[in-house]
């Protein structure tokens, strides 16, 4: 089996519900990429799943118990190294809040445009009031957070936060990654940004859950993001 230059690299904790769809539908959009999904300890019906249709491209890893997105994103890199140190990672989230065809779409722009590092945004192109469909709190919070890495580093990014990060593996070395929360967002982005690289986005389609749906970040993990900013952006 021809290896693929692309990993889609899942971090999911108590996801049974949605899991599969997401699996399924990113095999189905592109039968050649390389699917590597990291359990994070989950304690729901994860382990009786059957994700045998898709075992030609996709490998599980598992902790044995929750240590964090950050730490499961830390395990997925890890891995993708030492497999192909040339290869890009599209990190991608398991609770098909995102559409799957935002994957192909980052492919096509890595293809056609030469470059190394691809954000899908939430926000970028929409009208204020589509943007804040997803909750005005979480909205605010985001620009917030997101102005502030702009401004320490110089940047124009219209979502920091998004899940939906992708770049060439060797620009960052998994072992100067620190954060085993939710804080891994802005410190993948500090790092990229202090490659040279450019960071492009492009618009993607979002449906935001409820926490009673099953959302995972909350306000807390908001407030440890902010701390983790004034503490290590510099």
């Amino acid at each position: 089996m021809q290896e693929s230059k692309y990993t889609v690299l899942i971090p999911c904790f108590n996801e049974d519900s949605t899991i599969l769809k997401v699996v399924t539908e990113i095999y189905e959009i592109n039968h050649s990429l390389d699917i590597l999904l990291i359990d994070d300890g989950s304690t729901d019906k994860f382990n009786n799943i059957n994700f045998a249709p898709y075992s030609r491209r996709l490998k599980v890893i598992a902790h044995q118990t929750n240590l964090g997105k950050g730490a499961a994103i830390k395990t997925g890199l890890r891995e993708i190294s030492k497999k192909d140190p040339r290869s890009k990672v599209i990190l991608f989230d398991a609770d098909n809040e995102i559409e799957s065809e935002a994957i192909l779409r980052i492919i096509n722009f890595f293809e056609n445009e030469g470059v190394q590092i691809i954000y899908g945004s939430r926000y970028l192109g929409n009208k204020l009031s589509k943007n804040l469909s997803s909750g005005i709190l979480r909205f605010v919070a985001n620009k917030i957070l997101t102005g502030i890495v702009n401004f320490k580093f110089n940047l124009k990014l219209t979502d920091m936060e998004t899940a939906v990060k992708s770049f060439s593996i060797d620009l960052i070395n998994e072992r100067d990654l620190h954060s085993d929360g939710f804080e891994i967002e802005p410190e993948i982005t500090i790092l990229l940004s202090k490659t040279g690289a450019d960071i492009h986005e492009i618009p993607i389609k979002y449906k935001a859950r409820s926490k009673n749906e099953g959302k995972k970040i909350s306000f807390k993990d908001g407030v440890k993001t902010l701390n983790y900013l004034f503490k290590n952006a510099n």
